[in-house]
């Protein structure tokens, strides 16, 4: 994969993982909307809006678990955030939680943790939007290339002494 000077990779492939990620974010994001509105559409006494909000909760650990393995995608060869795999991971433990709630009908921590979870959704998608940053040379931490390397002035460079007054 060819890199540029700031160190992130650059071309087809890192675009396309970071803007898959994006989009499954955004997705995420909206389901995760609409989970308070159809809770709320059984309080009229429907029956439908209940049921919808119970699959959309179980299809939210799945498109979660899949944000993880785009996430380190988006990471690791795509020049992504760090945090964006270990917010989706957050993400699948938290929801896994909500939906376990969910059907005990403990509403009174179900609700509140719906609240998190809609902000943790919120926060990897600001994440996952942001333009990754270049890199800083203050932060580089690979060893300067043999060129780079002045022999004479060099720490690693000095001769070890070898004999002295014993030896």
């Amino acid at each position: 994969m060819e890199r540029h000077d700031s160190g992130r990779p650059r071309g087809g492939l890192a675009l396309t993982l970071r803007w898959l990620f994006s989009a499954v974010v955004i997705l995420h994001a909206l389901m995760v909307l609409a989970q308070p509105f159809l809770a709320g559409g059984s309080l009229d006494g429907h029956a439908v809006p209940l049921l919808a909000h119970a699959a959309v909760g179980g299809t939210l650990i799945l498109v979660s678990m899949v944000l993880v393995v785009l996430g380190v995608l988006a990471w690791m060869p795509g020049g992504g955030s760090a945090w964006a795999p270990v917010m989706a991971l957050g993400l699948v433990i938290l929801e896994i939680a909500q939906v376990s709630l969910g059907h005990l009908h403990l509403l009174s921590i179900h609700v509140p943790l719906g609240v998190v979870i809609t902000l943790l959704a919120a926060g990897l998608c600001l994440v996952a939007l942001r333009r990754p940053r270049p890199h800083s040379r203050r932060t580089r931490t690979t060893l300067p290339a043999r060129h780079d390397v002045d022999p004479v002035s060099h720490p690693l460079a000095r001769p070890v002494p070898t004999g002295g007054p014993h030896g």
